[in-house]
This record gives C-alpha cells, sequence and structure tokens, in this order.
C-alpha cells in the first residue's frame, strides 16, 4: 500500500496532541540519514498524515517517530522495512505496566524513586475504580499506570511480578495499551503480528517460496532414505 498525500513534520501543538505511547524508534540507521528518507519510505506503508513528528532523540540515539493513530503504530512495529539501504523493524518507544495496590497516601513521586531502579520512569497515571460512572468517575483503584522510556534498542522493561515495601506490597503486570489488555507487553502483542502485518515485496515473496519448495523437497527425500533404511 502506499500513499501520496503531502507529509509535513508535525508542529509542537500537533505533538502534544498525539499520545507518547504511540512513537517508534528506528534502530540501525546511519546519522547521516535525512529525515525526508524516512518519511518517504515509512509513507509507502502508513497515511503521511499518520505521521506527528519525527527527531533523532538523545535518550535512545536514535530517530524517533510520533505516530497520530494507534492503527498506524501497530503496522510499524509488527513489520520490517526499507529506510534507505537499511532494513530494520520499528520498536516501541514506551513500555508499560500497572501496579496494584497503592494506597492513596503513596505519592506519583514516591512510585517514581521506587521504580525508577527498573528503568526511566516517563508517566505515572492514577486509574479511577469506575471510569464510566459520572457518579463514581472520581473514586480511585489502587491502580496505577506507569510508563517506561526504553532506550537505545531494548524492546522491554524487566520488572518482578511482586514488590513488598513495608507495609505496601504492590502487584505489578504489563500492560500492552494497543489491544488494552493485562499480561503482556506491546511488542508481545498477539494481536498485533495477526492483524496489521503488511504485504512484503514481491521479491521477498518469490525467495521465500523458492526457499519453501527446497524445503518440501529435501523433507521428502530425507523421508524416503529413512524409509529406504528401516
Amino acid at each position: 500500500m502506499s500513499f501520496n498525500a503531502e507529509f509535513t513534520c508535525g508542529s509542537l501543538d500537533m505533538l502534544y496532541d498525539t499520545s507518547p505511547k504511540q512513537a517508534v524508534k528506528l534502530p540501525g540507521l546511519h546519522s547521516k540519514i535525512t529525515f525526508e528518507e524516512i518519511l518517504e519510505s515509512l509513507s509507502k506503508y502508513i497515511s503521511p498524515s499518520s505521521i506527528k513528528c519525527v527527531l533523532k532523540d538523545p535518550f535512545t540515539h536514535l530517530f524517533v517517530v510520533f505516530i497520530a493513530d494507534l492503527q498506524s503504530f501497530c503496522v510499524l512495529i509488527s513489520n520490517k522495512f526499507y529506510i534507505g539501504d537499511s532494513l530494520i523493524r520499528p520498536l516501541p518507544l514506551y513500555d508499560c505496566c500497572i501496579i496494584e495496590g497503592v494506597f492513596p497516601q503513596i505519592t506519583d513521586d514516591e512510585i517514581r524513586k521506587i521504580f525508577k531502579v527498573y528503568g526511566h520512569v516517563y508517566s505515572i497515571v492514577q486509574l479511577p475504580a469506575l471510569p464510566n460512572s459520572p457518579k463514581f468517575s472520581h473514586v480511585l483503584s489502587g491502580r496505577r499506570e506507569i510508563s517506561f522510556l526504553l532506550p537505545s534498542e531494548q524492546t522491554e522493561i524487566a520488572v518482578p511480578s511482586s514488590l513488598y515495601i513495608p507495609p505496601y506490597k504492590f502487584k505489578i503486570v504489563k500492560y500492552c495499551f494497543a489491544c488494552s489488555s493485562e499480561g503482556h507487553s506491546v511488542i508481545q502483542c498477539p494481536d498485533i503480528d495477526d492483524d496489521y502485518a503488511v504485504m512484503k515485496p514481491a521479491l521477498n515473496l518469490e525467495i521465500k517460496s523458492v526457499i519453501s519448495i527446497k524445503d518440501a523437497a529435501s523433507s521428502i527425500d530425507e523421508k524416503e532414505e529413512y524409509l529406504n533404511d528401516m
């Protein structure tokens, strides 16, 4: 799929409207590659209007692209693309967890201090018990979503499933914002690979078919040799 519409890098106002979770980093690119090369390559697979900003991030030391919609984000992290002469797989910039058992008197700063040993804490959000209730939407659930900024080519943050800090004990589960499910990170989401794989170039499909035929022939020969030896 290809889009020919004009593309532009988003302004700062656009960037603020973009969920920071919908951001990908691009490992494997040489430092001299241009923004135009990156944008032209990505716009072959997602709409140019879905690309809000591209920048060179000093923290990850990689190019980072902010994406406007979740679908385009999923397309990018589930596929490999050629950018210039480099074949790369975009990686999510953030990894998220849900912390359970958080008393209301525990501040976000305290949570940040506890979890900073596991990675760079980007944000902490207090989750309501009944978010869709007009009457009780203000009531907290004792659950907080914590987001970590992933450095370099790291794809996940290693956190324990439980943490005991007297007198508190927290339960921690990975949270996937792509499918809004708990138990796995976005890079491990089973729905993304199934739903968002894009068509590969015809040459790759042709090569794969030839390899598959050779594998099948080899397998048949091996079975015949095995039967003859019996």
